[in-house]
């Protein structure tokens, strides 16, 4: 699911110097890419609705991906092109994947919310959630 949604905004998204994964987000922390905009996808959480045992241990499993945007202000270190730039990356990610599914097997993307992680010199880090869902039984879980 999150290669595919990787492969989605690669694919979607032209404007984007990077779209990584979980891993690749640990790295660059303490030190922001340098050229923008990239994009970090991230499994956030998973939970289970019904408790499987009213229909031979079928549930439904909902899956939050995040979306992990690194912007910077194209107007220089004050940052006064933060909110114009960032709200066309944000828009330009929702449009991407809202209503896409992520696997054959899954519901289509619907958005959660967003936030700001935090500004770390320059850079602006922005969390996007996404949430899909799937059934889970045991034939699928094996």
């Amino acid at each position: 699911m999150l290669a595919e949604t990787i492969a989605r905004l690669v694919d979607q998204l032209g404007e984007l110097r990077g779209v990584q994964g979980a891993a690749d987000l640990a790295a660059v922390q303490k030190t922001p890419p340098a050229q923008v905009p990239w994009v970090f996808v991230v499994p956030l959480e998973d939970a289970a609705e019904g408790d499987g045992r009213m229909r031979g241990s079928t549930q439904t499993l909902r899956e939050r991906v995040g979306i992990v945007l690194v912007q910077r202000s194209a107007k220089g270190d004050r940052g006064e092109g933060l909110a114009s730039d960032g709200r066309t990356l944000r828009d330009a990610v929702r449009g991407a994947l809202l209503g896409w599914s992520p696997d054959t097997g899954c519901d289509a993307y619907r958005y959660i919310g967003g936030r700001t992680l935090s500004f770390a010199g320059t850079a602006w880090w922005y969390l996007l959630t996404f949430e899909t869902a799937r059934r889970l039984d045991k034939a699928a879980v094996n």
